[in-house]
């Protein structure tokens, strides 16, 4: 089986198990624990918490060309958490603190996860680069749309089952991404072959260095932004829009997360089945105005029908956003250096996504819901005029690839 397809088809059924983990966490501690919307948040920053304190240890494991040897271990933890999990809900034993230590653990693996995974994506050589993200991004979008869409059984078949099938796809993950690095040879950085340099010197120069490319700190940037005012956020919101605002129980909550994985799913889809984008900068840029809108818009309180159409349109930005971001990144990034700042992206994007989930489940306290969403869709237009201010990411262009053939492995 070509290495594409094996890489595709794991990060496939990874993806089934985070649509899964997206819906169910929140959904047990509103429903199954009743709990209000400040312990929402911080369960979901118990998620995203680690990735501030190890993704950067990822991304050097990944530069020495380590990181794939622990990738399967790694998610043998994961499948083992989620048998511990379904025994206590079973067994009636779980409170608040059991699910927020299930929670940072699950983020502890993701920590490592997240980045070893992209540096896997760059070590294939197929087809463009922006395609290859794209069909990534592709069966990432679709396999979060599978378990999400299989979430909606959790009011007939209850939670422990889900846990169970959530199991069964990490585990097909295992099998696919152990053939997988049973062929692979991955090189390690340039960082491998000089004199031996401590671990905190490699991650001071992951920072500086990326610091030092003016599109890449916009980037950065950016993407932080964007995953503490509209990914921390929406975490938090979602559900108790659902539940506090409308009234919907766990079908409405899945049906709203699922119409949001379609529209990445259809903004992913156009990437791969058209011509490269150009200017990806400026899409990301236009992205926070697109989103700021879209924010308003459902501070306003929409009929049904309307949330599930703005909820659409989110996932379409989302989608472009997060393709032409990742594109950049790959692109830019130096050999030497792509496993760490792979790590500082994400770090960027999930490390402020943490504390905008932890500063939501606040401020609905405070000021309520509807009120938290106008007030990250003004924050969010009037960064869009600040990001109007600088050129760096408007300038970028990205090197025509040449569509590189696969090896005689691959085409196995």
């Amino acid at each position: 089986m070509a290495l594409i397809t094996l890489y595709l088809l794991g990060i496939t059924s990874l993806s089934v198990a985070l649509g899964i983990q997206i819906i169910l966490l929140p959904w047990l501690v509103v429903d199954h624990l009743a709990l209000g919307a400040l312990w929402v948040g911080w369960v979901q920053l118990a998620v995203l918490i680690p990735n501030l304190l190890l993704l950067l240890v990822g991304g050097m494991i990944a530069d020495q060309g380590k990181g794939v040897r622990y990738l399967v271990p790694l998610l043998i933890f994961n499948s083992i958490l989620h048998v511990i999990l379904a025994i206590l809900i079973y067994q009636q034993w779980l409170g608040i603190l059991l699910l927020i230590t299930y929670a940072v653990l699950l983020g502890i693996s993701n920590a490592f996860v997240q980045p070893w995974r992209e540096y896997i994506l760059n070590s294939i050589k197929y087809d463009q680069l922006q395609k290859r993200i794209a069909k990534s991004s592709l069966c990432l979008y679709g396999g979060q749309a599978i378990g999400v869409a299989l979430t909606s059984l959790m009011g007939k078949v209850g939670a422990e089952i889900l846990l169970f099938i959530q199991l069964f796809f990490v585990l097909l993950a295992v099998i696919f991404m152990w053939r997988l690095i049973a062929l692979l040879t991955i090189q390690p950085s340039g960082y491998s072959n000089r004199r031996p340099v401590t671990r905190q010197a490699l991650l001071r120069s992951g920072l500086r260095d990326i610091w030092s490319f003016s599109a890449l700190r916009s980037l950065i940037v950016i993407v932080a932004f964007n995953g503490f005012f509209h990914i921390g956020v929406f975490i938090v919101i979602l559900p108790l829009l659902v539940r506090q605002v409308y009234g919907g129980a766990v079908d409405f909550y899945s049906g709203l997360q699922l119409v949001f994985v379609i529209g990445t799913i259809v903004s992913t889809s156009v990437i791969i089945y058209r011509q490269p984008l150009h200017n990806p900068g400026s899409r990301i840029i236009f992205s926070l105005l697109y989103g700021g809108i879209i924010l308003l818009a459902l501070s306003a309180k929409p009929t049904v029908a309307g949330l599930f159409g703005l909820i659409f349109l989110w996932g379409i930005v989302v989608g472009i956003s997060s393709n032409m971001g990742r594109t950049i990144l790959q692109s830019l990034a130096p050999e030497a250096l792509r496993g760490r700042m792979i790590a500082i992206y994400q770090l960027a994007l999930f490390g402020s996504a943490s504390l905008g989930a932890l500063f939501a489940g606040y401020m609905i306290e405070i000021i309520g819901v509807l009120n938290v969403l106008t007030l990250s869709g003004f924050t969010s237009l009037l960064f869009f005029i600040a990001t109007l201010l600088t050129r760096s990411l408007w300038n970028v262009t990205l090197p025509v690839d040449d569509v590189v053939e696969s090896t005689s492995i691959d085409a196995d």
